[in-house]
């Protein structure tokens, strides 16, 4: 726990044990971080107490202790909870995860924006996705759709046929995740605005 002299940033906690979900959403009321995770794997697990002044890194941490989750930070105020990974039978060569990551970004970028109702960036999405080993996307999930079964669709035909061009490196983990927020969170894969976008048509015409 940090010392009270060097507490930058941090939250009182008073979480209690209770099923994993509910003290998610315990850690998200007291810190305003949005944790975005497939509710199924949740099910079941019971956390244990987090209590007193931390960081919410920390407090996130221990609420996790011993349920096979990992927490990535995608942005300073969101995180995405996935399957710890197996250890890699190999280590990967310094910065290779960090490129595919990139070309995985980029692909998906691509499609996104080639979507008119994606485009737009009205949308938080929160994207696993699974690859063969030739690179060829092989299964994606959407999590967190809100209800929304015309998203769900719109993602899924977007994103259906992706390859990468390269092999999936030995070693990667997957399922690769990804977070979008919308396009007022200031990140939206650069996808252009639509009133550029109608511009540039119009100049172009």
């Amino acid at each position: 726990m940090a010392g009270a002299a060097d507490c930058t940033g941090c939250v009182a906690f008073d979480i209690p044990p209770q099923p994993l979900a509910r003290a998610i959403e315990a850690f998200g009321a007291a810190t305003g971080q949005s944790v975005v995770y497939d509710s199924a794997l949740a099910s079941g697990l019971v956390s244990p107490s987090v209590r007193g002044r931390m960081r919410p890194d920390e407090a996130l941490a221990r609420l996790l202790d011993g349920s096979g989750l990992d927490a990535r930070r995608v942005s300073a105020d969101a995180l995405v909870l996935t399957r710890a990974a197996a250890p890699a039978a190999a280590a990967l060569p310094a910065g290779e995860g960090e490129r595919y990551y990139g070309l995985v970004q980029r692909q998906v970028a691509a499609r996104l924006c080639a979507c008119p109702r994606l485009a737009e960036g009205r949308h938080r999405l929160a994207l696993q996705l699974w690859f063969d080993r030739a690179g060829r996307l092989r299964r994606s999930t959407l999590l967190d759709t809100a209800g929304d079964p015309a998203l769900a669709a719109a993602v899924d035909t977007a994103l259906r046929g992706i390859e990468l061009g390269a092999p999936v490196p030995d070693g990667i983990a997957q399922p690769f995740t990804l977070l979008v927020l919308p396009r007022g969170a200031g990140y939206h894969w650069n996808c252009p605005a639509p009133d550029a976008a109608a511009a540039d048509e119009g100049g172009g015409a």
